[in-house]
C-alpha cells in the first residue's frame, strides 16, 4: 500500500529497477533522531577537535580521514574515532596514523553506548564514506548538536547538508579537499556560524517530531482509502 524511502536517492534508486508500482504509493521521510541536548564537561583547553563516528570498515573512507588530517597539520587538532569493527582492519588504521606522525593526537573510544556526549564535546563532524550512504544518520547527529559536518558529496548527504552553509561536501576519496575543509572548519568563527545553520536544519526539517507526522501522514493516507 506504500513504500517510504529514506531519501530521494534511496527512492530513485529503486525507480531505475522500473518497479510494478504506482508512483503515488511510494514517499521519501529523511531519517530523524531523538535529540535531548546534553551538557558536555568543561574542556576549556581542548584545542579543535574533530570527530568520525560508525563502523570502522574500508567503505567509510578513514584512511581517507587519517592522511587528510595529517595533512591540514593544525597543531591543536585533535581527532576522535568511534566504532568498531574488524580488528586486523583496525591496526591498520593505527598503523596509517603512525606513519603520518599523528597517532599521539587521536584517540580511538572503541563502541559507544551512548554517542552524543562525544558529539557535544566535538567542534565538528566529519563522515568521508567512499560509497553512497542512503541515509547517513551520523550526519543528521552531528547537525542536532548544532555541529558543522563535513561529509562525502556522493550519497544523501545533499539532501540536507547545504556546503558552505551548514557544512561542507567533497568528493570521497580526495585528501586534498578534506584538509582543505578541516582547516576551513578550524577557524571557529566560520565553524560557529555553520554550526547554528546546521542545528536550524534540523529544526525545520529532520526533527523527530516532523519524521513522526509524516510517518503517521503515511499510515493516515493509506488507512483513509
Amino acid at each position: 500500500d506504500a513504500m517510504i524511502f529514506v531519501s530521494h536517492l534511496a527512492k530513485n534508486e529503486f525507480m531505475i529497477t522500473s518497479p510494478v508500482i504506482d508512483a503515488n504509493k511510494i514517499h521519501v521521510i529523511h531519517n530523524s533522531i531523538k535529540h535531548t541536548p546534553v551538557t558536555a564537561e568543561s574542556t576549556p583547553d581542548k584545542g579543535f577537535t574533530l570527530m568520525f563516528h560508525g563502523r570502522l570498515s574500508p567503505e567509510k573512507g578513514i584512511d581517507t580521514l587519517l592522511r587528510a588530517f595529517a595533512k591540514a597539520a593544525i597543531a591543536d587538532a585533535r581527532l576522535v574515532i568511534a566504532g568498531s569493527g574488524n580488528e586486523e582492519y583496525i591496526r591498520e588504521l593505527q598503523s596509517l596514523a603512525a606513519a603520518n606522525c599523528v597517532a599521539e593526537r587521536i584517540e580511538w573510544t572503541g563502541h559507544c553506548n551512548d554517542i552524543h556526549p562525544l558529539i557535544e564535546k566535538a567542534d565538528i563532524g566529519i563522515c568521508p564514506s567512499h560509497i553512497r550512504e542512503a541515509g547517513a544518520l551520523s550526519v543528521i547527529e552531528y547537525m542536532a548538536h548544532g555541529k558543522p559536518v563535513i561529509a562525502s558529496n556522493n550519497g544523501a548527504q545533499p539532501e540536507y547538508v547545504t556546503s558552505g552553509t551548514n557544512g561542507i561536501l567533497v568528493t570521497p576519496g580526495d585528501t586534498q579537499a578534506l584538509a582543505e575543509a578541516i582547516a576551513t572548519l578550524s577557524n571557529s568563527t566560520v565553524r560557529g556560524t555553520m554550526g547554528k545553520a546546521a542545528r536550524e536544519t534540523f529544526k525545520e526539517r529532520l526533527a523527530y517530531p516532523i519524521f513522526i507526522e509524516r510517518i503517521e501522514n503515511v499510515y493516515k493516507t493509506v488507512l483513509n482509502k
